[in-house]
């Protein structure tokens, strides 16, 4: 399946997991496991995405392959998105069109 250009931005944008490290810093990561934003204690700021993060003790998936949020089109589909907005949401990020910034 052709991706969209939207699908495109979407993939680099949207959390696909989280890394917890063994300092306590929260790592928000892409589907092509960069970082795409960090919070240390209640600090949120656009991670590195060229940063390798290193002592991770933890990590969670916000959906499973192959539902890919970036189509929208599924009934999983819909559900990862959801789930990937909420969690931006939560750490006071906006998110549209495969564009985030905070809120």
């Amino acid at each position: 399946m052709k991706r969209s250009k939207l699908a495109d931005r979407a993939i680099l944008t949207l959390p696909y997991g989280i890394w917890v490290t063994r300092s306590g810093r929260e790592v928000l990561f892409n589907r092509c496991y960069q970082p795409i934003w960090q919070r240390v204690g209640r600090v949120v700021s656009p991670a590195d995405p060229k940063e390798w993060v290193e002592d991770i003790v933890s990590r969670k998936w916000f959906w499973q392959d192959p539902s890919f949020p970036y189509y929208g089109k599924t009934k999983a589909d819909k559900q990862g998105l959801a789930i990937a907005l909420e969690v931006l949401s939560d750490w006071g990020i906006s998110w549209s069109k495969g564009r985030a910034w905070q809120s």
